[in-house]
Formats: C-alpha cells, sequence, structure tokens
C-alpha cells in the first residue's frame, strides 16, 4: 500500500513507525500520568493513625476472665484472654489490684492488637483518661464602680 503526500511518496513501513512512535508517546505519557496520580494519593494518605489505648486499673476481685470479656472479640474468650497476656506481657491469668492494664480502645486498635500483639503495645498511644474532678474557669472579679 502506498499513498502519496504532496507529489512524493510515503511507504507503508515509514507510516507503521510513524504510529509506532505516537503510540509509545502516548504509552510514556500514560504511564507518567499514573504515577503522579499513584504519588498523589499516597501523600494525601499521611501517616496511619498510631492504635489507641485505654489504661485500665484492676480493681481487688478482677480476673482476665471478666476484663476480656468486655473486649469487643467476637467468639471464644479464651482469645481475649490470651491477647490481653501478650499485649501487657503476662506470664499467666493472674492479675494483682492496682495493676495497669493496656486494652484496645476501638475496633481498629483490636485488629492491630490481634495482628502484632507486642508491636501493638510499643505503638499504642494511651488514650488521656478524664480528671476526677473537672476543673471550671476562674469566676470573672466585679469591679467597684
Amino acid at each position: 500500500m502506498q499513498a502519496t503526500m504532496s507529489g512524493r511518496q510515503i511507504t507503508g513501513t515509514a507510516t507503521r513507525s510513524r504510529r509506532r512512535a505516537r503510540r509509545r508517546v502516548f504509552r510514556c505519557g500514560l504511564l507518567a500520568l499514573v504515577l503522579v496520580a499513584a504519588a498523589a494519593a499516597s501523600a494525601s494518605r499521611g501517616k496511619p493513625e498510631p492504635p489507641q489505648a485505654l489504661a485500665y486499673i484492676v480493681q481487688p476481685g478482677d480476673s482476665l476472665w471478666r476484663v476480656a470479656g468486655q473486649l469487643p472479640i467476637q467468639g471464644d474468650r479464651r482469645a481475649g484472654t490470651w491477647l490481653l497476656q501478650k499485649i501487657n506481657g503476662l506470664s499467666g491469668p493472674d492479675l494483682l489490684p492496682g495493676q495497669r492494664l493496656l486494652l484496645p480502645a476501638d475496633p481498629a486498635s483490636m485488629r492491630a492488637a490481634q495482628r502484632d500483639p507486642r508491636g501493638w503495645r510499643d505503638h499504642a498511644v494511651v488514650a488521656p483518661s478524664a480528671p476526677e474532678r473537672p476543673e471550671l474557669p476562674p469566676k470573672p472579679r466585679l469591679r467597684a464602680a
């Protein structure tokens, strides 16, 4: 197949090479667009939030079984006792009154703790506890006129 253009003959191979060159340019542009979009998406994510934890002070009569019952674990409660032992570095189920335990604060933290209990403890951020008596703002002083 031959084509003519302003009096010059263009062979089929020259036309094919131009098409190939255009395809290469298009593919490179498309690849650059995809890379820029991926970089923008990863930059918008930012840093993942650290897992949230609650500090629980063991009361007289508390057991690991009872504390594990408060966790949002579906299924057997033994999984909760095992998880609390691993998170808090306990060698057994025995608890002492006044002992401080870390508990996952939300379902996302619970999943993170189940994946890596020891790593979870290292990265967990303990939520600040509310003061027992909230501080009131100072009363305004009245000036004598």
